[in-house]
């Protein structure tokens, strides 16, 4: 090889990995600008358009990574659920105070946009929050099965649990919304899994510092 070929090869093997870094930033940064657009006005009322400007991209640029305002909201999902697995499978604590600490810090962000769930009151985003919760059930089943020391597929009270769980939040913080942001939304959530704590004793204990 030819020191002009391989300068150029290493030219090449250089720019590649800024190119994919570049990529993996612009997607980050439409995904957080959706995020913050379905919160603060709503899935529905939002466009593609607005979340390109509030990237500071151009829409082709956005996209080149989503293809419609579906594909993106699938793409948000992903990413909330993914920072829930994280949480969770470096937990050191048992499902329950887990999951009550999870959605604490989850109602002091969204407290500051005086929004819950972006799908919630959302028909055309209904089928993605379906998929979304389930995979958040399924989470929350899996450890209330090992805390119970029970098997999934023939007791079925890890789930039924894990669906108190997650309605109840999501009731809970779309009551607040409506309500017009009275009260603390922290306080709020934080009850919702405390009350299914006193129905399900054996499930209380252990903390998160």
């Amino acid at each position: 090889m030819t020191k002009a070929l391989t300068a150029e090869h290493k030219s090449a093997t250089v720019q590649r990995p800024l190119r994919e870094k570049r990529k993996l930033m612009s997607r980050q940064a439409i995904l957080d600008a959706a995020l913050y657009l379905f919160s603060m006005q709503g899935y529905n009322n939002t466009s593609l358009q607005e979340i390109a400007a509030q990237a500071g991209l151009h829409e082709q640029t956005l996209y080149r990574h989503f293809a419609s305002k579906t594909e993106l909201a699938n793409g948000i999902s992903d990413m909330e659920l993914e920072k829930f697995r994280v949480f969770f499978n470096d937990r050191n604590a048992n499902t329950l105070q887990t999951w009550r600490e999870w959605v604490k810090r989850r109602a002091k962000a969204h407290s500051a946009q005086k929004s819950s769930s972006f799908f919630a009151a959302n028909p055309s985003g209904s089928s993605i929050y379906l998929g979304f919760q389930f995979r958040y059930e399924r989470i929350l089943a899996d450890g209330l099965a090992k805390d119970m020391a029970v098997d999934l597929n023939k007791d079925p009270r890890p789930m039924l649990i894990a669906c108190m769980l997650w309605g109840s939040n999501l009731h809970a913080s779309s009551g607040w919304v409506k309500s017009g942001a009275k009260g603390s939304l922290v306080t709020t959530a934080t009850d919702v899994v405390d009350n299914i704590g006193l129905l399900f004793p054996e499930l209380v204990g252990g903390s998160i510092s």
